[in-house]
């Protein structure tokens, strides 16, 4: 069932192309995850985990795949001259190349119909498809979704090549195998598996027939995708109302299959757009009887064979709640998601970060958020980062190169040794002595605090406005107790203030390349005043100064609508009148994700996540800011 699952997925739905950044696209930086070695959302690859991909799946002859520091491809040790978009061949990750479309349809991308074409940078063009096509978030996986909510499209860990562990669907509809143990399966192996095709002679048992052809022989392309030029006769075509080939249905043709097959217990079972089992109208199993069935984590003593440690909470034991859903209250080895930093490898979890603000990442200012593998998410975050290797020690970098700043073997609560430097982390490996020890209510070391011994800190001075500052059992600093209500006429500046008083964060004419003289903050402490400065910028003068994101024609770095991720090389964008931001209202084709609610990638923001920004932040005196359906900012009601 899983590998059968599995097979559709690919043959029927293009899953082979990968939907990451095409050769086209442009980044600005990296997704808010990158460096996790978890591949997830819009990432390609990440760290060692390079999605099972390999140089001859992507394009090349061979050689090694590797993933650069912004979880791209690196496809620098590969051989050959790889996937080359506009040769009439889809290769690697193109999605397709002129008339080659990867098998796909409108129909197998989730839409009712219509006639699909190649666009630009070798994407998929829909738009002369008809219907909404697939939505991310209504738990029914079609398309090209890999997954939607606890519809996993009956795979789990093994089916895809690890040896256990638990899968799970995150929030734009990708598989997550960070908690899945063992290792990936990778395309030139010579084993068919995970969401392989084939992998040389290894054809996962299919062959022409199986296709939907009447004969031939199936071989495979050195990218792990079925060769069927061999074959004879025609394949199968979802939305011809004939179930055949690797289809689990097509139309009212489900294969004399019922809801109840599928481990409900009634209800009207239907087919989707991709020729795949829709059990929306099913019924769920009661929960409590037991047994563990679909949509439950779990029922009774039923788990999956899931565990604590599948989980990612360490040790303990797993119970399930009276909803069928995991009760990890007795797993008790402190982890990732119970909302309190008590790991080293956590930066921090849920709220709990650990007093770290975006200025401490080096960043001017913003809201620090914390993603679900416990690593600082700075997506709202602005200004400009620390890059190490620059010969620069910035405020997030513990050292950079032979510059460690104060910090010593000694500093860091160890007898003696030397420090070194690994990608601009301290490493205490070549210390002696024992170190830090915690607790002993003594804050050694890169402990923040130990105890009582906060080291004088108090919520102030980790950027709250008051409160009360404790210390966690991992000599961590436990910020639970502050408070965080910014103040316009306290000279600090707190989020969201630009400024405030004299506090400038750091700034000057000079720095916003507005000539020589002295800066000052508006009174309302959401802007720069520049009245001092000689060269005060002046918005409407087509070249960008100071703090302009764009300056009538000098639109910067934006080029069109393709750069922010929608799919239009034709309509223009342009500059907004204050010099605030971009106006991208008559973009269309957004991405799929655009109206899940989640302002993500480039959109400007996504129903009711504006991602912070306001009328006055873009540069109006007041208003109220609003979304396009698009997920580009609304100004009709901002005011000059």
């Amino acid at each position: 069932m899983f590998r059968r699952a599995m097979m559709l997925a690919w043959a029927l739905t293009a899953l082979a192309c990968d939907r990451g950044v095409t050769a086209t696209s442009v980044n600005t930086e990296p997704p808010p995850e990158c460096g996790n070695d978890v591949r997830r959302d819009v990432e390609q690859c990440d760290g060692t985990d390079v999605a099972g991909r390999s140089c001859t799946s992507v394009g090349y002859e061979g050689g090694t795949l590797g993933c650069s520091s912004d979880c791209l491809f690196d496809t620098s040790a590969c051989t050959g001259v790889g996937p080359a978009c506009g040769n009439g061949s889809a290769e690697g990750p193109e999605q397709c190349d002129a008339a080659d479309l990867n098998a796909a349809t409108c129909r197998t991308l989730g839409f009712d119909g219509g006639t699909l074409s190649c666009g630009v940078g070798c994407t998929f063009d829909t738009s002369a498809c008809t219907g909404s096509g697939s939505v991310c978030g209504d738990a029914n996986a079609v398309g090209l979704e890999e997954c939607d909510g606890i519809d996993l499209r009956q795979l789990d860990c093994a089916a895809l090549g690890f040896n256990g562990g638990v899968l799970v669907c995150d929030a734009t509809c990708r598989l997550v195998t960070g908690g899945c143990s063992g290792t990936a399966p990778f395309c030139g192996d010579g084993s068919a598996q995970g969401l392989e095709q084939c992998d040389a002679a290894d054809t996962n048992g299919l062959g022409c027939v199986e296709l939907g052809y009447t004969s031939g022989t199936l071989a495979c392309q050195p990218d792990c995708r079925f060769d069927t030029t061999a074959c004879v006769g025609t394949p199968a075509v979802c939305g011809d109302t004939v179930k055949n080939g690797l289809e689990e249905c097509d139309a009212a043709d489900l294969g004399g299959r019922g809801c109840q097959d599928l481990g409900y217990t009634g209800g009207t079972l239907a087919c989707d757009n991709s020729c795949s089992y829709d059990p929306r109208g099913c019924t769920l199993p009661a929960c409590q009887n037991g047994t563990k069935e679909p949509g439950e984590d779990c029922d009774g003593t039923d788990f999956g064979n899931a565990t604590c440690v599948d989980l990612g909470h360490g040790a303990g034991t797993l119970a399930c709640t009276a909803s069928c859903t995991f009760d990890t209250s007795g797993c008790t080895t402190p982890s990732c998601g119970d909302g309190a930093v008590n790991q080293a490898v956590e930066q921090c979890d849920g709220s709990d970060l650990a007093g770290t603000r975006c200025r401490d990442l080096t960043f001017q200012g913003g809201t620090l958020l914390c993603t679900q593998g416990c690593t600082f998410n700075t997506l709202l975050c602005f200004g400009s980062t620390a890059t190490c290797g620059d010969g620069v020690r910035d405020l997030s970098e513990g050292c950079e190169g032979a510059d460690f700043g104060a910090a010593t073997c000694q500093s860091e609560g160890f007898t003696g040794g030397t420090l070194t430097c690994t990608a601009c982390r301290i490493d205490s490996s070549t210390c002696t002595g024992t170190g830090p020890v915690c607790p002993n209510n003594v804050a050694e070391g890169d402990e923040m605090c130990d105890g009582t011994d906060l080291r004088g800190t108090t919520c102030t001075d980790l950027g709250f406005t008051g409160g009360t500052l404790g210390c966690n059992t991992a000599c961590i600093f436990d910020v639970s107790g502050c408070n965080l209500t910014p103040i316009c006429g306290n000279n600090r500046a707190d989020w969201p203030e630009i400024c405030d008083g004299a506090d400038l964060r750091g700034q000057s004419c000079q720095s916003l390349n507005a000539g020589t003289g002295t800066l000052a903050c508006s009174p309302t402490c959401d802007g720069y005043d520049f009245t001092g400065c000689s060269a005060a910028p002046v918005c409407g003068n087509d070249q960008i100064d100071a703090l302009e994101i764009c300056d009538g024609t000098d639109l910067g770095l934006a080029v069109n609508c393709l750069f922010f991720g929608y799919n239009d090389a034709t309509s223009a964008i342009s500059c907004l009148p204050t010099c605030g931001g971009y106006d991208l209202s008559s973009c269309t084709n957004p991405p799929t994700r655009c109206g899940n609610g989640r302002a993500q990638g480039n959109e400007q923001c996504d129903g009711s996540a504006m991602r912070g920004a306001t009328c006055r932040i873009l540069g109006y005196a007041s208003g109220d800011l609003t979304c396009n359906t698009n997920c580009s900012f609304n100004v009709s009601a901002c005011v000059p």
